[in-house]
């Protein structure tokens, strides 16, 4: 008997279907010890909170999860920004993360492909703006509101300037830890950090950085606020 060539198609789209998604085998596994390799489909959304972070709406649910949030892997995370609001398929391994992302299902991504509709945003690095060789120091400002959900960073020439100095990336840099209370810090390649401040004061000490990165600690609860000046180094 002829087997209709529709049911052969069939057959090997959902083959195609069942193995284009492999759940991680327990919680907290590391995305490297996934030998499978799953490919998904879905909208790209970017969300500019306290941690920014990029997750992947997806078509079709996946291990449960209607979302996995997208952890750039060997893609470039710049890539992977310029397709945000865009359909796209994203392929590497999944993995159940045990902290520091903000869902509880992730994919390490090898391969990131939109849609032919796909109009990409710009990819610009403000962090490589230069900075004019007048500005000789300057005075960073991190306010990480935990109610709000929201981080906002202000450079001025000094406290008094009313005047901002942007973009904010050209000037410092800045990484809220898995927790999110812990903070990395630092100013723009060739200044140096003078003394960082933060209110409310804590106990904890400002850890100056020894290869350019300094670290504090936040309670993780209401408003805090991290200044410290910047000051082209001498060296």
């Amino acid at each position: 008997m002829k087997v209709p060539f529709v049911f052969w198609v069939m057959l090997l789209l959902s083959s195609r279907t069942l193995s284009a998604q492999v759940c991680p085998s327990s919680h907290g596994s590391l995305a490297k010890e996934q030998k499978e390799v799953s490919s998904l489909h879905g909208k790209l959304i970017y969300h500019e909170d306290l941690w920014q972070w990029h997750e992947l709406e997806l078509d079709k649910k996946t291990c449960d999860f209607e979302s996995v949030e997208v952890f750039s892997g060997k893609v470039d995370e710049k890539q992977v920004h310029g397709y945000r609001d865009c359909n796209v398929t994203i392929t590497g391994r999944l993995f159940f993360p045990n902290a520091g992302f903000v869902l509880g299902l992730a994919i390490d991504a090898d391969k990131i492909q939109p849609d032919r509709d796909c109009k990409p945003h710009p990819v610009e690095d403000l962090s490589k703006v230069p900075i004019p060789k007048t500005v000789r120091d300057y005075i960073v400002n991190i306010q990480v509101d935990y109610g709000n959900n929201h981080t906002d960073v202000k450079i001025r020439q000094s406290a008094q300037s009313a005047t901002l100095l942007t973009p904010w990336q050209a000037y410092a840099s800045y990484y809220l830890t898995g927790g999110r209370t812990g903070i990395w810090f630092d100013c723009a390649e060739g200044f140096d950090v003078i003394k960082a401040d933060q209110i409310p004061k804590r106990n904890d000490e400002i850890i100056p950085g020894v290869r350019g990165d300094n670290f504090t600690v936040f309670d993780g609860k209401g408003l805090h606020t991290l200044t410290f000046p910047c000051q082209r180094s001498r060296r």
